[in-house]
């Protein structure tokens, strides 16, 4: 008989309150920013009534990607993978946490496998900076390079 998996819960993490932007109705966070009803050690001072986008995500360790030690707030990324819009296989964007995060093996080691697997690879640093990684001999329609430039992302390499 199958061990039953226990589902993941975020615990101590808050990585998500930091990283990701916000806009929902009058309530306005960017990306990089601590949440103002964020308490580190508590978490969300507002959790029954927090923004529906707030309580739809779900990174992808929630989901049951990578082992314990790599949980958003030990590894200073969140994996984040979506399957619509421009890419059919799929992007797995890496929202930084802490400045440098994506610079470090776990990042690195991860972007390596996605796109071995033929999946794209956003990098979204602190600083706003971000920056797309393509599979080797991927090549991008004009209408995808020209996305990218309208929206001041570059193309990387690893």
């Amino acid at each position: 008989m199958a061990t039953p998996v226990t589902p993941r819960t975020c615990g101590g993490c808050i990585a998500c309150c930091k990283a990701l932007e916000v806009f929902e109705g009058n309530f306005r966070k960017a990306a990089g920013e601590w949440c103002p009803h964020c308490a580190v050690g508590r978490g969300c001072g507002i959790y029954r009534d927090r923004p529906l986008v707030c309580e739809a995500f779900r990174c992808e360790w929630l989901k049951g990607w990578g082992g314990e030690n790599e949980r958003p707030d030990r590894t200073k990324v969140i994996p984040d993978f979506h399957k619509e819009g421009l890419f059919l296989d799929g992007i797995l964007q890496m929202w930084e946490v802490a400045e440098g995060a994506l610079e470090r093996p776990f990042a690195r080691r991860t972007t390596r496998e996605v796109l071995s697997r033929g999946i794209v690879v956003a990098h979204l640093r602190l600083s706003g900076k971000k920056f797309l990684f393509v599979p080797p001999g991927d090549a991008l329609p004009d209408e995808v390079l020209k996305a990218l430039k309208e929206e001041r992302i570059e193309l990387a390499i690893l």
